[in-house]
């Protein structure tokens, strides 16, 4: 990611998950498939998790599991976690919901999401820097092949076209070929210079997603905390294969007051 801090996280394994700060005293060491999912979500029990404090002192993992879920177990076992965030150096990330028929990161994740925030606000972030989280914004290459098709109206992308003109029309075609992955006439690959000639639309675009699409369940996420604000489209933030092909390379960055 494009953070220091936030590159710590993403590296975070569950498997040296080491001190819980909350323990049920039921035993449940499973869940059926057939359980009542909005239930299950109601009584769900949030947990904090912290790793080795040799690695990162400060990173912390928040998870919820079933009422009654055995904790240790859920520590060793993640499929039997429904969700987590991670936090490290004031940044939430890397959310994940992983019962997905619970809904998305927005239904699922923001009670944890606040206990992160409390704890950041809490503890300070070390530089007066406010509570941030930083969001992949998967889905925004569909979105891009979306409005250049016609099937939903990207306003971004009706202005470039209603614009006109050279410099217009090589960032749309940039633009077309950071979403469908297919290079440019005249270009044997989508390489830097097609990023580059995109990334000014690229961001606008970006930033309509998810700020006004509905279609960033991360945005929504971020958006619903109190005092949520987008801070900035941060262009080739993250340049792993699914980051690249599903968002362009595009991470959104948040802050918090």
């Amino acid at each position: 990611m494009a953070t220091a801090s936030a590159s710590a996280g993403l590296r975070l394994a569950t498997s040296t998950l080491a001190l819980t700060l909350r323990r049920p005293g039921a035993r449940r060491p499973f869940f059926a498939s057939s359980t009542d999912h909005s239930d299950l979500l109601g009584t769900a029990e949030a947990h904090v998790a912290t790793p080795d404090p040799a690695s990162d002192p400060g990173a912390r993992k928040y998870f919820l599991v079933p009422h009654g879920t055995d904790l240790d177990l859920a520590l060793r076992v993640d499929k039997l976690q429904l969700a987590w965030v991670h936090s490290s150096g004031g940044v939430v990330h890397s959310v994940r919901v992983l019962q997905r028929t619970l809904g998305d990161p927005a239904d699922v994740c923001g009670r944890l999401v606040d206990m992160a925030l409390a704890d950041i606000r809490a503890e300070g972030t070390g530089d007066g820097r406010p509570p941030t989280a930083v969001a992949t914004l998967h889905g925004l290459c569909s979105y891009v092949e979306d409005g250049l098709s016609g099937t939903d109206r990207v306003q971004s992308l009706v202005d470039a076209e209603e614009e006109g003109g050279e410099e217009a029309e090589r960032a749309l075609g940039a633009v077309r070929a950071m979403a469908t992955g297919v290079p440019r006439p005249g270009h044997s690959v989508v390489g830097m210079g097609t990023y580059r000639d995109g990334e000014e639309l690229w961001r606008r675009v970006a930033e309509e997603f998810v700020l006004s699409s509905g279609r960033s369940p991360e945005g929504k996420l971020y958006l619903g905390r109190s005092g949520g604000r987008l801070a900035e489209i941060m262009h080739l933030g993250d340049q792993t294969r699914d980051g690249l092909l599903l968002a362009g390379g595009a991470v959104a960055r948040f802050e918090f007051d």
